[in-house]
């Protein structure tokens, strides 16, 4: 099996001998090497063994791509979720245009909002219950995250399981797909939502070019 790279656009097969496509971004193994510049407060730590992948929207029986158009931008997947792909090619990735997850994180009674190397702000305990309160569902794996886009396609039929809660929402936890949310959670923080995220973590001292400057 050869071993998958930044950049590299892969065919996963899923349960029902349905394909889907992502792209490779960001290798969280990036941050072995340099850890002592991670803010300790960021959430790479708990997705270590995950890739950053953009999901296409195409999801069928065909072993061929033939909708480039991406779904959702900025995904982690374990890396033992690519045990059945197949890698098709090569597509240079421009850092720049990288997007990470925003989610809140805690530690004793201290909230900030986290997105790839960040840990920003500081957020009021009420307004995290809130969230979570709206928040039920999420990405467990690459047949979940296959699920959520069959879904949003109207696509129910077709979907890899049929045994999630009644409660259970189809939709990332994740604030990016909030808008109104989002909006709330960086008024309180004071950042610029519409700020990419490389122009973001630049300002707050993270440049993610060297992860990527003169790599192999």
């Amino acid at each position: 099996m050869a071993k998958i790279k930044i950049g590299d656009l892969v065919r996963v097969k899923l349960l029902n001998d349905m394909y889907m496509w992502v792209h490779v971004l960001f290798d969280s193994q990036f941050i072995v090497k340099g850890k002592k510049e991670i803010n300790p407060y960021n959430y790479f730590y708990f997705y270590a063994s995950c890739y950053l992948v953009n999901i296409y929207s195409q999801i069928s029986t065909e072993e061929e791509l033939k909708d480039d158009t991406i779904f959702f931008k900025g995904v982690f997947i374990p890396r033992k979720h690519f045990a059945k792909e197949t890698i098709i090619s090569n597509i240079p990735v421009d850092y720049r245009q990288i997007d990470f997850p925003e989610h809140t994180g805690g530690l004793n009674s201290s909230f900030w909002l986290s997105k790839g190397e960040l840990a920003l702000g500081s957020i009021p305990k009420e307004k995290i219950h809130e969230w979570n309160d709206r928040f039920n569902g999420g990405f467990r794996d690459i047949y979940s995250v296959a699920d959520s886009l069959l879904y949003m396609q109207n696509r129910k039929s077709e979907m890899q399981r049929t045994n999630y809660p009644d409660t259970w929402k189809f939709i990332p936890r994740d604030f990016r797909f909030y808008p109104e949310y989002r909006k709330e959670v960086y008024g309180i923080i004071g950042e610029d939502p519409n700020q990419s995220y490389y122009e973001l973590a630049l300002k707050h001292g993270f440049d993610l070019a060297r992860f990527y400057t003169n790599k192999k």
